[in-house]
This record gives structure tokens, sequence and C-alpha cells, in this order.
């Protein structure tokens, strides 16, 4: 996606890290999935040549959602809440300090790093009932945020505000997303029975690290 100009790609990136935090940090719904269903930009990747086998499988997946029942998005809902969300034990822990703490524990200096790099942003996030704000959907949601405001700054031609936030996405996802999504897409790939999530673990994986290359990209052909 290097070759696309600047305001198309950071759209399309947009749309990604708002659909990761959708399927990551809220149970599914058919009216908060219907832009999704719509739009799947999956199946135009797979037009596009993509060969990345998550890709395939939400493309199916959100083309089958357009016929899903009501059993069929009562099943989905309990199996995120079985993954992600449960009151007991839970499957796929969706925490970033569970992954890079020594204890691996919810809740240490690693959710409060998040916190303040939130917070050096404007951003301020509050625990919430899925638990602390180093959640991975509430991580892509920062993403996704701060992708707005970089096409906010390019319409404007702030050059100093577009390269001071591609500079700073670049170092939440080096110094946060990066050292996780390899482990939680792991387990979300062993844990889950859907091909729906099985295609988001690899998909999101190779995202994150494609991303924080092509941001680069951008910084080094901006200097």
């Amino acid at each position: 996606m290097e070759d696309l100009p600047i305001p198309q790609f950071m759209e399309i990136r947009h749309w990604f890290y708002q659909f990761f935090a959708q399927c990551l940090f809220e149970i599914p719904q058919k009216e908060k999935m219907a832009d999704y269903i719509k739009s799947n930009l999956f199946c135009q990747m797979i037009e596009n040549g993509e060969e990345n086998a998550g890709v395939r499988l939400l493309a199916k997946g959100l083309t089958a959602m357009k016929n899903y029942t009501d059993q069929d998005w009562k099943f989905m809902q309990e199996h995120f809440v079985a993954l992600f969300a449960n009151s007991g034990p839970i499957l796929v822990y969706p925490w970033e300090s569970v992954y890079t703490s020594t204890e691996h524990i919810i809740y240490d200096e690693h959710t409060l790093a998040v916190q303040e790099f939130y917070r050096k942003w404007g951003v301020e996030r509050a625990d919430t009932a899925q638990g602390p704000v180093d959640h991975i959907g509430l991580e892509c949601s920062f993403m996704a945020l701060l992708t707005k405001r970089a096409v906010d700054s390019f319409t404007k031609q702030d050059n100093k505000s577009f390269r001071d936030n591609i500079a700073g996405q670049k170092e939440f996802l080096e110094n946060h997303l990066l050292l996780f999504v390899d482990a939680f897409c792991q387990s979300l790939q062993e844990q889950t029975t859907m091909e729906f999530y099985k295609g988001l673990a690899l998909f999101l994986r190779a995202y994150i690290e494609t991303d924080a290359a092509e941001l680069a990209h951008i910084l080094a052909n901006d200097e």
C-alpha cells in the first residue's frame, strides 16, 4: 500500500484499525458490524492478488455475516465472551501486560506506560469492564484515532504535525503492539473454533508488522 496517495493510504489504515478495535473489544453485533460487512476490504484485497490466508478467511467471514440468523449472532457473541470477556476464566488474554510482564499479570508498569502514551497524545482512557487500558482493542482504537489525526494534518499541509504523528504511531507500534501481538495472535489461533477469528489472528499479526515498516518508509522518504 506504500504506492497509494497518503490520504487514501491513511483512510485504509483507519478502516483496519477500527475493524480490529471493533472485533477485539466489543461483543459482535449485526448493527456494529454492518459497515465492515458492506465495505469488506478483504474481498478487494483478494481481487488485487493478496494471498494471506487470514485475508481469505476474513473475506469469507464478513460475506457470511450478510446472511447470519439471530442464532448465528448469538453463537458468535457467546464465543467472543468465552475468548475475551468471560467473568471467569477466559481463553485468550487481550491485555499487553499479560504478555510483557515477567509475572504475566494484568496491570503493571506496562499498563501504566500505555496510559502515559495515551495522555501524551491528549487521550484519556479509563479502565473498563473489559479490564485495564492496555487491552489490544483499545490500543488499536488509539491507532485509528492517531491515523485520523494524521489525515487531518496532511489535509491542512501541516507537515510537522503529520511527521510527528507518524513517528508517534511508529513508536507506539514498536514499544507496545509489536511486543505482544505475535503471542496474542498465536493464542487466539489456538483457542478459537471460528474461522473468522482464525483469520483475524493470521491477518492482525501480519498487518501490524507490515504497518510499522510502511510508517518507517514514510518517515524515511520525508527526510
